[in-house]
This record gives C-alpha cells, sequence and structure tokens, in this order.
C-alpha cells in the first residue's frame, strides 16, 4: 500500500477469489497504488486510493480564552507548511513539516478572546496544485471571571471585574454575596465584559461573584474587611456623646469598643449585614488625639478622635478682691502645667 510494502496477506478461495481488510498506515495526503500480488504466480493487479487528511486528537476539548491546545493531524502533505484557524481567527499558529514526519503534524495554539461555545479548528495546507487540503474539528468555549481587583475591600470600595469566554453581545448579570444582582453589563461582540460595582453593605469574610449571562455562568470571590466608616463627633470634651458606625463586621458578632487608655468603654452586636453603631461617654483621659478601636473576633480596625480641654467647675463663681478660687478642668495634657488667666491678668497662678 503506498510506500508499504507488504502491509498485510491473505489467502484465496479456491476460485481465486480473496477479501482482505487492513488499517491504512501513516502515509501523507495523496493517491496511492494498492497492489496484490500471487506468492506463487507473482500475479499483481493494482487500483487506486486517496489517503485524505485529518485531525485526529484535539486537546482539551474544552477550555477558557488563554488555555493552550495541542492539535494533532495525519494525512498531511510530505512536506509544507500547515496552518490552523480557529474559529474567527483566521492562521492563529503554524507549523512546517518535514518528510520524515509522513503527514503527521503537532500544532499548539492559546485560545484567543472568542465568545462561548462550539468553535471550530481548521488544519489546512496547500500543494503546488493549489489544492486545499483540509479538515475541521472543535473545542467548547467556557465562560470565565478572568480577574477580581483588588480582592479584598471594604464596604463602600470600587471593584473592577472583567470576564472572557462569554456570548457575545449578550447582558451579563453580576451577583454579589447576598445581593443577586449588584449590576448589570452587555459583553462585547468577543464575548468580554469589564465592570465596575461597590461593595454593598455585607458582613465580613470571603463573598462570592458570579457573572451569569444565561448560556454561561462563572464565579469568584473577594474578602471584605470590617472598618470604622465614621465617627460623630471628631472632637469633642470629656462628658461628650460619641456615636461610631461600622461595617464588613462578621455576622452578628459581638464588637468592642475601647478609647484611648479604656479597654471595651461599650460593647454592641453587629447586625446580620455586618454593620453596627455603637455610643459612649467620653471619659477622664487627657487631651489630643484618641484612638478608637473597634474588634470582633476577627475584624479590627480604629479611627481617632479629639478630646478638647474644658473648664467643668468654678467655685465659688463670685468673690471680693482677696478671696480664693478654685478652677478644675478635665481634658487637658497629663502632667503638663497649666496657666489660669483671670481677666487683665493672665498669669495669674
Amino acid at each position: 500500500f503506498g510506500a508499504t510494502s507488504g502491509i498485510t496477506t491473505s489467502t484465496t478461495q479456491e476460485t481465486g477469489i480473496f477479501d482482505i481488510s487492513f488499517m491504512i498506515d501513516t502515509q501523507p495526503y495523496g493517491t496511492y497504488n494498492i497492489t496484490s500480488i500471487s506468492g506463487t504466480t507473482h500475479v499483481s493487479a493494482t487500483d487506486k486510493f486517496k489517503v485524505l487528511p485529518q485531525i485526529i486528537k484535539v486537546t482539551p476539548t474544552q477550555v477558557y480564552v488563554g488555555d493552550e491546545v495541542i492539535v494533532e493531524g495525519s494525512g498531511y502533505v510530505e512536506v509544507g507548511t500547515i496552518k490552523l484557524d480557529f474559529g474567527k481567527t483566521e492562521e492563529i499558529t503554524s507549523i512546517y513539516i518535514e518528510s520524515k514526519a509522513k503527514g503527521l503534524f503537532e500544532a499548539k495554539f492559546i485560545v484567543d478572546t472568542q465568545p462561548q461555545g462550539t468553535t471550530i479548528i481548521t488544519a489546512y495546507a496547500s500543494e503546488a496544485s493549489a489544492l486545499i487540503i483540509r479538515d475541521t474539528d472543535k473545542v467548547v468555549i467556557k465562560g470565565e471571571i478572568i480577574s477580581v481587583r483588588p480582592t479584598e475591600g471594604y464596604v463602600g470600595d470600587k471593584i473592577t471585574i472583567k470576564g472572557a469566554g462569554y456570548s457575545s453581545q449578550q447582558e451579563v448579570k453580576v451577583g454579589f454575596g447576598k445581593t443577586e444582582e449588584i449590576t448589570t453589563i452587555t459583553s462585547t461582540y468577543a464575548g468580554t465584559f469589564t465592570c465596575v460595582f461597590r461593595i454593598d453593605t455585607q458582613p465580613a469574610g470571603t463573598t462570592v461573584i458570579t457573572a451569569d449571562d444565561t448560556y454561561t455562568k462563572d464565579t469568584d470571590s473577594l474578602i471584605i474587611k470590617g472598618r470604622i466608616i465614621s465617627v460623630s463627633p471628631t472632637q469633642a470634651y470629656v462628658g461628650g456623646e460619641v456615636t461610631v458606625i461600622g461595617a464588613g463586621y462578621n455576622y452578628k458578632a459581638t464588637v468592642d469598643i475601647s478609647f484611648g487608655k479604656t479597654e471595651k468603654i461599650t460593647q454592641v452586636e453587629s447586625t446580620g449585614f455586618g454593620t453596627y453603631l455603637a455610643k459612649f461617654i467620653i471619659d477622664t483621659q487627657p487631651a489630643g488625639t484618641t484612638t478608637i478601636r473597634a474588634k470582633d473576633t476577627s475584624q479590627e480596625d480604629t479611627d481617632e478622635l479629639r478630646i478638647i480641654g474644658q473648664i467643668i467647675k468654678v467655685t465659688p463663681t463670685e468673690a471680693t478682691v482677696g478671696e480664693l478660687i478654685t478652677v478644675e478642668g478635665v481634658g487637658f495634657d497629663a502632667k503638663d502645667s497649666v496657666q489660669i488667666g483671670f481677666g487683665k491678668a493672665q498669669d495669674l497662678t
């Protein structure tokens, strides 16, 4: 058969008839002689047979954009260039084969940006006669979220997600944790999308992101972290009330609020969405910037408040010249000298 002598043998019947089967071995594309020769009389006969090209294997058969695909073929030109088309991309790769390959080839390429679904691979070569030798196979492109930036954040932060391998020009619904549809975006002609959303009010921890266009769905995740989102007021006197609001803490967790030198000045339970509102009275501490710390079992954040010095008592409130006056104050610097001004005598004591 072609270049292979003695590809198989058989015994004829009494009438000189034979029926024989054999497997086509590795030979390049082309028309070959099949020759049968009698072992005794050496009578021979020939006929023609054409070896056709074939893609024999594609690995893997399901892929994401960016994956490597290996294509193997047989029955191609003896010497020449094999070119591969992939879906909408002409000549995504090519490979030169020599005579020793006997028409076999192995080519690799990276899945480029194309929509989801069954995508045709075409492997072809040209002979000098301009005859195109080709075969086709297919792979299935699947949609995928290819990036989430940043991968962790606080309630209110902007998140950018990108996807590829989705349907062409199709609405993609993006879900985030407890929020089924935090935003929507229409994919491009090539099946890609980029969208931005803000982290809404949800508890701390790993939170799932979904991107679904009905035909394709993929998931990724990011980590929500706890944060104090407001302190009101930002400066106050000893005895003043302070309100602290936080988000991104654990689900219905005990949140301890510490203030300066005072551990656990108050305690509050977060909601099912990881938020809390805590109030406390500023206790006696020195003047200046003072740290507020909010902590549960895994989340912790700090903010600041400025304590302002204040005279809280003057005894007596009226008197004659020569009498002794007592002045009491809080919220001043620790272990520091305090000068008292009185009327025109600004440095009385």
